[in-house]
């Protein structure tokens, strides 16, 4: 299973972008704040800062297209309709701009599971965690593809954000799985087995994305709840 999400994750699909040219220079201001209700600056209680939405939305298409080192300032902020220097305003520099990139996603991401983890019945809290995953994937494919890329990949520059991710994922989806089945006690037990589930949805998310698109998120979500066995009692 690892050397297949490798593989997905490593391939040509580009989801959703792979019939248009990466760099678009011409992207208009308001296509691109169009995607900006998705992402939030640090402060939620201040004004938006679009230009900061729409570069980290930028950064996450050209780098799961292309790769993070062949992503450039200058494409980046070419492809957001910004100032070169905006970039560095908002970020310092390259560096700074893709952490704060991982842990935005992280941040948000786990903030929705965990929301629908308190809100859902508790014998489908862990079929709930698996549908809003799938739907934060197909929302966020570029991002999403990006993230798997970097957790998958050694000696990566961003340990703490992605290692932050990976520990986040893992945690919401062993407290569903608790929760949804009270009768798991070891905890080891449990976490392994979220991390398994954790990964199956991701990898199930980009087969769904890639090559079945015409299938519905409640049609792929229920596949994994009976592959694992996890209908409500």
């Amino acid at each position: 299973a690892y050397d297949m999400l490798r593989s997905l994750v490593g391939s040509e699909m580009c989801i959703r972008d792979s019939a248009r040219p990466v760099l678009r220079a011409e992207t208009s201001q308001s296509s691109m704040q169009s995607h900006s209700s998705r992402w939030k600056g640090p402060s939620a209680m201040g004004r938006p800062n679009r230009s900061r939405e729409a570069i980290l939305e930028s950064a996450a298409i050209l780098a799961a297209s292309r790769g993070i080192a062949a992503a450039t300032i200058d494409e980046i902020a070419a492809h957001a309709g910004v100032a070169k220097g905006s970039v560095y305003y908002n970020f310092g520099g390259k560096d700074e701009l893709f952490n704060a990139l991982f842990a935005t996603a992280n941040e948000h991401l786990v903030s929705h599971l965990e929301r629908v983890l308190v809100e859902a019945p508790k014998p489908r809290a862990l079929e709930a965690v698996i549908r809003e995953l799938l739907m934060r994937i197909q929302e966020h494919p570029h991002l999403a593809r990006l993230l798997i890329a970097e957790t998958l990949r050694e000696n990566r520059d961003w340990p703490d954000a992605i290692g932050e991710f990976r520990s986040s994922m893992a945690a919401v989806f062993q407290r569903a799985l608790q929760v949804a089945r009270p009768q798991i006690a070891n905890a080891n037990a449990s976490m392994m087995q979220a991390v398994s589930i954790a990964g199956s949805v991701l990898m199930a998310g980009f087969e769904w994305l890639a090559f079945e698109p015409a299938r519905t998120i409640d049609e792929v979500t229920k596949d994994l709840v009976d592959l694992y066995g996890l209908q409500a009692a």
